[in-house]
């Protein structure tokens, strides 16, 4: 609770009056819980429940949305694939500097399909974390599972950063309805270690913040902690695409600072339902 506290000073002070906290156990729950009722909270949490709790969550009947306008469950946390930066996000093709290594999947393709068909059956949002174009195609295959066995308008299903994208797997999400919370806060702080790792030819798929637009995807944009502003840093790169070292990452990608601004508020709001 005196951790939430500070969090919450920490997020105002940068103008911040809802956050996603993504993955929390069932302890971290009830100190949201707690912060809230002494009146500690003073942001919005949308809270997403590491994918163990997925069993329990059922088991006592909740749903998205379960909660006030202060606390509400959020979706069903999913971590299917690595992290761009350390060559472990799961690719179709090797990393540039690595040719060794296509990256991998952390969990079993059928177990990452049950949990995601569970989920929806039940009124639970999933959250899925899949960096690369190998664990993205796998996530929509899930959730195109999922809702060809019950269909579910505005489930908002997400992708969780979705750092490298490609072109048939844009039309697939908007077809399938799914979100994407986009780790495009990454362009500036860690952007040319993505650049080693894909290489320029595959720049366009990185974070492409225009063709989300372009394909009516919303796309909300996530800090994962990087910037000494989170939001600020995220709209910098949705607009610049420019890197700590200067390198201008698919420029076409970028879109103008209205909508960069839209990112991180009302599709970040859309995400939350």
């Amino acid at each position: 609770i005196e951790g939430l506290k500070v969090a919450c000073d920490r997020a105002l002070s940068l103008g911040c009056t809802s956050i996603n906290d993504a993955g929390i156990d069932a302890f971290e729950i009830g100190a949201y819980q707690s912060a809230a009722k002494l009146g500690v909270l003073k942001v919005r949490a949308y809270m997403m429940a590491d994918d163990e709790l997925l069993e329990a969550i059922l088991g006592v009947g909740l749903k998205t949305g379960f909660g006030n306008e202060l606390v509400k469950l959020g979706p069903l946390k999913i971590v299917f694939d690595g992290s761009m930066g350390a060559r472990t996000a799961a690719m179709f093709e090797p990393y540039e500097d690595d040719p060794s290594t296509r990256g991998l999947l952390l969990i079993e393709v059928d177990e990452l399909k049950r949990r995601v068909r569970e989920a929806h059956r039940n009124g639970l949002q999933v959250a899925i974390h899949a960096i690369g174009d190998r664990a993205i195609d796998i996530a929509l295959d899930a959730i195109e599972e999922a809702v060809r066995r019950k269909p579910w308008l505005g489930h908002r299903h997400r992708i969780e950063h979705a750092g490298y994208v490609l072109r048939e797997q844009l039309e697939r999400m908007r077809r399938l309805g799914v979100c994407v919370s986009a780790s495009i806060g990454f362009c500036h702080p860690v952007g040319d270690s993505h650049l080693d790792a894909l290489g320029a030819h595959r720049m366009r798929g990185y974070y492409p913040m225009h063709s989300f637009s372009e394909h009516g995807i919303v796309a909300g944009g996530n800090s994962d902690g990087y910037g000494s502003n989170w939001a600020i840093t995220g709209i910098h790169g949705c607009v610049t695409r420019k890197t700590m070292n200067g390198k201008i990452l698919a420029k076409e990608e970028a879109i103008p600072v209205m909508d960069a601004i839209r990112v991180y508020t009302i599709n970040g709001a859309y995400l939350e339902g």
